[in-house]
């Protein structure tokens, strides 16, 4: 049956989430030529863009290119239909202070969305906040580069815990988490013996497990991954408070197996 729902865009999310992987610029330019086929709009979402790193696993990451700096008419596609979305709350670890901007040439985007949110308004807070750390420019090139060090240090240490507990993982080089394979720890039973017959209930049980322990660990279902089983662990946590979590995981998967 045909979907009665008209598809208006293609929406990525670059560097990827949860995969922390970077999309080549080749790549990004075949979404752009896709959109262009099927004329539909194209929105990178690069909010993790300064938050890539090199480490043990890849130690010469791809270059992160964003889709606002590529001449897309260079490659037959029309640049009104390209839309970049930045913001500051991850790479500043900034969650609960709203900053974020859309690129955009589409100048009746641009004004259907001015003519009907206030997007321009910031909080005083995050105003005063970003507007100190982006006009000290020797500060922010340290920055950048001190906390992408940072992550592909707390990244090897994570995913040598991974090695050493024989936890599968996916390779990354972006964001400030690791998709874990911990589809082995499922349990087959909850603590008072009942069978757990399906996936979710399996991962249910997991998932209560881990808070008797005071873990959490969000399974990547939630970020629509198609595997059961598989979870987003961030590790850019100050060392302490990551050996901790390190230490509560590890007591939960061996209560187990």
């Amino acid at each position: 049956m045909k979907s009665l729902v008209k598809v208006k865009a293609l929406l990525t999310s670059n560097p990827h989430n949860p995969s922390g992987r970077i999309i080549p610029k080749e790549t990004l330019i075949e979404y752009g030529k896709f959109c262009e086929k099927h004329d539909i709009h194209f929105i990178s979402d690069e909010i993790y863009a300064l938050s890539t790193f090199a480490n043990r696993d890849i130690p010469h990451p791809i270059e992160f290119i964003s889709a606002s700096s590529i001449d897309w008419e260079c490659y037959g596609v029309n640049p009104f239909r390209i839309h970049v979305l930045v913001g500051a709350s991850k790479d500043f670890g900034s969650c609960g202070l709203r900053v974020g901007s859309l690129i955009s040439t589409n100048q009746n985007l641009v004004k259907a969305m001015l003519s009907s949110s206030l997007l321009m308004k910031l909080s005083s807070p995050a105003d005063r906040l970003f507007r100190g750390i982006l006009t000290d420019r020797p500060w922010l090139e340290w920055y950048i580069k001190e906390n992408q060090k940072r992550l592909g240090e707390s990244y090897n240490k994570v995913t040598e815990w991974c090695i050493n507990m024989g936890i599968p993982y996916e390779k990354a080089s972006a964001g400030f988490f690791i998709l874990v394979d911990l589809r082995k720890w499922l349990p087959s039973h909850n603590k008072i013996g009942q069978k757990l017959s399906t996936q979710i209930e399996q991962l249910n049980e997991l998932n209560k497990r881990m808070l008797d322990n005071k873990v959490l660990a969000n399974p990547a279902t939630a970020y629509h991954h198609p595997v059961v089983g598989y979870y987003r662990l961030t590790h850019s946590l100050y060392p302490e408070i990551q050996q901790l979590g390190l230490d509560r995981l590890e007591k939960t998967l061996k209560e187990i197996v």
